[in-house]
C-alpha cells in the first residue's frame, strides 16, 4: 500500500485546551504506516458533507486528485499534525472553535466519539 494514501480515521477523544481551541484525537489501524516526520507538518482533513457519515475520496493519479463524476466532494481543509503516536495509531489535531461559520469549526463544535473523517499524509 502507498504510505501517502488518504486514510479514514475515527474520533477517539477530545478535550478543550482553551475556550476556543479543541484538541481532537483520532484513531485508526490505517495509521500504522502513516508517514509521520514531525509535529507541525501540514496535512489535509476531509470532512463529510451533510448527509454523509464518511467522506468521499478522489482517485489519486500521477497528475493529482481526480474526482468521479457526480461524487459529492467533502469539505477539505488544511491543518497541522499536533501529535502522532505510532504504537497507539493515534493522530491529534487542534481545531479552532469559532462558531457555525465554517465546516471544520462546525465539526469540532459538534464532535462525537466514533465520527469518521479523512486525512492525507503530511
Amino acid at each position: 500500500m502507498n504510505p501517502n494514501r488518504l486514510r479514514l480515521v475515527q474520533v477517539a477523544s477530545w478535550q478543550d485546551v482553551s475556550p476556543h481551541l479543541r484538541r481532537i484525537v483520532f484513531h485508526s489501524e490505517e495509521l500504522a504506516d502513516y508517514p509521520y516526520a514531525f509535529n507541525g507538518a501540514p496535512m489535509k482533513v476531509f470532512l463529510p458533507t451533510d448527509g454523509q457519515t464518511v467522506p468521499n475520496f478522489p482517485e489519486m493519479t500521477p497528475t493529482g486528485p481526480k474526482w468521479a463524476e457526480g461524487v459529492q466532494r467533502p469539505f477539505v481543509r488544511t491543518y497541522t499534525v499536533r501529535d502522532f503516536h505510532r504504537q497507539a495509531n493515534t493522530l491529534t489535531i487542534d481545531f479552532v472553535l469559532h462558531g457555525d461559520n465554517g465546516p471544520a469549526s462546525i465539526f469540532a463544535e459538534r464532535v462525537q466519539t466514533g465520527q469518521t473523517i479523512g486525512v492525507s499524509a503530511p
